[in-house]
């Protein structure tokens, strides 16, 4: 028990507790966009990236651009089935990159996930939760709780 107080307040200050942002943090927060439009713009930009490697034109253009791999850097895919990958060309250089295309990825639906609100039905729930966790709690520390009894004079009619 005296653990976990411990360590429920600390972590209650830390929660609360300021952070010092090493970089500017912004928050974007999205309560309604289509997850369709975006997968579609996702999966349009990767097959374009695809049809552009193979023949080995990449740009950097600012709009939409179609950026050449680092032939140093290890993907670190080596479960990866051969016929997975696909050929690009990156500075005249063979290159072989696992390929999005070939598991259907590219050709897949995205949906959202929407997290339920808290209604008075959870709220309840939490209430009740707590009144057994202090009830325990009391009952741990204190031994036992011995019921009181009224003493009550029945009368006769």
């Amino acid at each position: 028990m005296s653990w976990c107080k411990k360590n429920i307040q600390e972590r209650w200050e830390k929660r609360f507790a300021l952070r010092v942002a090493e970089h500017d943090e912004s928050i974007l927060v999205w309560n309604w966009f289509s997850a369709a439009e975006l997968g579609k713009t996702v999966t349009e930009y990767w097959s374009a990236w695809y049809e552009h490697a193979e023949k080995g034109l990449y740009s950097a253009d600012s709009s939409r651009p179609l950026i050449k791999p680092d032939p140093n850097y290890v993907h670190d895919l080596d479960d990866v089935r051969p016929e997975l990958f696909t050929q690009i060309l990156v500075d005249g250089e063979t290159e072989f990159v696992p390929d999005l295309r070939k598991i259907g990825l590219l050709g897949s639906r995205w949906i959202v996930s929407r997290k339920r609100n808290t209604n008075l039905f959870d709220l309840a729930n939490v209430w009740k939760k707590t009144v057994f966790r202090k009830l325990d709690e009391d009952i741990a520390e204190k031994g036992g709780v011995v019921p009181e009894t009224q003493n009550l004079k029945l009368l006769n009619r």
